[in-house]
Formats: structure tokens, C-alpha cells, sequence
């Protein structure tokens, strides 16, 4: 039988007999292989976990044993395998040695392996429709919210000016003007998040890696926050010398204008917002940012990072699109940092994230 390899083995497991199928399957003669034990047909981990004496125990004991795994060929490679040890014994029941038959099932293998592989594939992407399913009814919600309410507001005062332009008194006109360019500017912060997450999720998003200093960084989003906000009160602190970071300086002032306009958001008029950086014990540049708002329980905290994420605090719902902190999250992350929240309930929250030091 060249199909199968049939031997028997003495009862310590040395190789008594040879079939023609063990020397096709395993590759070695008969005068090369009787005599030594069989353990030569077992893999390294195996030998160490005492897996060919472990078989032999077993099939005294039971009767016989059955077992699929990886063997080895005389010359390195290996196949997987169908064993069967068989104990022979005696009229009186004295063990006398065992019988072996090992089958090659390396194409029945190779085949489930592949299977099993386009079936992950396929409930990956089920799973991936699912949650663009989930997305794509999150993103109709953002922009009828988001977009549709200033779109109308913006409609409405333009309509309101054109008019009756005469009899609108000037200071009027400047705060419906105002008015205006601050829909407008929310308007094209809701598309830029919603451009930056189709890039991260499509892993279109670049980042441009230099050398640079973070508090310049920070200086500038704190101006930019407070054109936006005047009344904003914010204090930053930072160590005398430069904080050397290796990232990508427009991304890093993403991350910390939305940080801080969040803070801002939520703390009350006249109370302070903190911005501190420094550098901690791993070499990195931290960057924090305190607020006084009414803080975020801790069954929510985890969730203030995913997408769409809109949290009740109180009597007040989150603004914006909820894609701010996801984006910080993904921004930071990509650039080999971390991001993650302190926060108590009355108390407010500390957002802080790291970015890898570059001395």
C-alpha cells in the first residue's frame, strides 16, 4: 500500500518494519529508518512537549490513538498528517509493540485553511458593510442636523437682506453678516471632519513628518481659538526650552484646536481653560488641555472617541458632528502617540495626548 505508511513500532517507539508508502510519504528507506524511533517524523515543539511519548502512553492505555497534526519528511519539509496508533498485545495481554499507519491529508488541509480563509474574508466584509451601513445612516443624521440648520439660517438672512437692503439699519447689517460667516464657518468645519474621516477610513490620509517645535503649535491654535471665542479666558504653561516633536504640524494643530474648542465649549464664561505641555518620562511630548465643564461619567469616556458620538451631560446635548475627537484619535494614533481622558463629573475633563520626542 504506497497510499498509506504502515510500520510497526517496538514498545519504546523504535521503528521495527517499513512499508513502500512510508518510504514515499516520509522519504526514507527501510535500512535507513528501522531502529530508530519515531519520534524523527515529529516536529520540534512537539518532541519538546513530549508529544510522541504522550501517543504511546495513550494508546496502551486506550487501545489506540488518533491524531492530526503537523510530521516531518527526511528532508526538512512536512505534511500534514492522519496518524493512528494501534497497541498489539499478546494472548496474555502483554503490550508487544504498537501499529502505526500515517496518511498525508496536506491537500484536504491546504484546502480547509483556504476556505476557512475566504469565509473570514467574507464576514470581515459583512461586518465592514454593516458598519458602513450604520455610517452611512449616522452621516444622513449629522447633516440634517449640522448642515440643513445653518444652511437655513444662512438662506434666511441672505433673503432678509436682499430684501429690504435700504431699510436694514447698518449695525444690523453687520450682525446679520456676522451671523452669516459664523454658519458658514461651521459649515465648512462639518465638511472638512467629514472629508478627513472619508481619508482616514480609505487610509487616503497623509501625514508630512518633520521636526518642529509643539508650543508653536499650541500658540497659534490658542489665537485661532480666540478669534473665534474672544471672551474665552485660556492659560497655557510650558517648560523654558523648546518641545522638539517628529509629526506632522498642520495634523497636530487639528488635533489641539479641537481640544481646545471643546474645552472651551464647555467651560462656563470666566472660567479658565488649561493648556500645558511638557515632556514625560518616556521621551514624548504630552500636551493637555483642562476644562471646568460639568464632566463625562465613566461609562461614557471610551465612547467620546468613536464616530458620531453626541453625549447628554445634564441638560445639554454635544454639539457639532461628533467626528472631532475621533479624528484627534485617529490623527494621534497614526502618528505613534496616544490619546485618552481624565475626567469627573462636576469637576470637568482633561483631554491629553502624547506625540513622539525628537530631543
Amino acid at each position: 500500500m504506497t497510499d498509506y505508511a504502515i510500520f510497526m513500532l517496538d514498545p519504546d517507539g523504535t521503528v521495527a518494519s517499513w512499508n513502500t508508502g512510508g518510504e514515499r510519504l516520509k522519504g526514507y528507506r527501510a535500512d535507513e529508518i528501522i531502529g530508530q524511533h519515531f519520534s524523527l517524523f515529529y516536529t520540534q515543539d512537539d518532541i519538546r512537549a513530549h508529544k510522541p511519548e504522550d501517543e504511546l502512553v495513550r494508546a496502551a492505555a486506550e487501545g489506540r490513538v488518533e491524531d492530526e497534526g503537523w510530521r516531518v519528511r527526511k528532508d526538512g519539509s512536512v505534511f500534514w498528517a492522519n496518524v493512528v496508533i494501534a497497541a498489539l498485545r499478546d494472548p496474555d495481554g502483554k503490550l508487544q509493540g504498537y501499529a502505526k499507519v500515517t496518511r498525508d491529508l496536506t491537500d484536504r488541509k491546504n484546502a480547509e485553511d483556504a476556505l476557512r480563509g475566504v469565509l473570514e474574508r467574507e464576514r470581515e466584509t459583512a461586518t465592514r458593510l454593516r458598519e458602513v451601513d450604520r455610517m452611512k445612516s449616522d452621516f444622513v443624521a449629522m447633516v440634517a442636523h449640522d448642515v440643513r440648520s445653518p444652511m437655513s439660517v444662512v438662506s434666511g438672512f441672505a433673503d432678509a437682506l436682499l430684501a429690504s437692503w435700504a431699510d436694514v439699519p447698518d449695525d444690523e447689517k453687520r450682525d446679520i453678516v456676522s451671523r452669516i460667516q459664523r454658519n458658514a464657518a461651521h459649515l465648512s468645519g462639518v465638511l472638512t471632519e467629514v472629508l478627513d474621516v472619508a481619508r482616514i477610513e480609505s487610509g487616503e490620509m497623509r501625514y508630512q513628518r518633520e521636526r518642529f517645535d509643539i508650543q508653536g503649535v499650541i500658540d497659534s491654535a490658542i489665537r485661532d481659538t480666540r478669534a473665534v471665542s474672544p471672551s474665552a479666558r485660556i492659560e497655557a504653561s510650558a517648560p523654558s526650552t523648546p518641545l522638539m516633536v517628529t509629526a506632522d504640524e498642520n495634523r497636530t494643530w487639528q488635533v489641539v484646536m479641537n481640544l481646545l474648542s471643546n474645552a472651551v465649549k464647555w467651560t462656563a464664561p470666566g472660567d479658565l481653560v488649561r493648556i500645558a505641555s511638557r515632556s514625560n518620562a518616556d521621551g514624548d511630548v504630552q500636551v493637555s488641555v483642562e476644562d471646568h465643564g460639568p464632566g463625562i461619567p465613566t461609562e461614557d469616556q471610551e465612547k467620546v472617541f468613536g464616530r458620531f458620538v453626541r453625549l447628554t451631560t445634564g441638560e445639554r446635548i454635544t454639539t457639532g458632528s461628533g467626528l472631532g475627537l475621533y479624528i484627534a484619535k485617529e490623527m494621534v494614533e497614526a502618528q505613534g502617540g496616544r490619546i485618552w481622558l481624565d475626567s469627573d463629573v462636576g469637576r470637568g475633563s482633561t483631554f491629553q495626548f502624547t506625540l513622539p520626542g525628537a530631543g
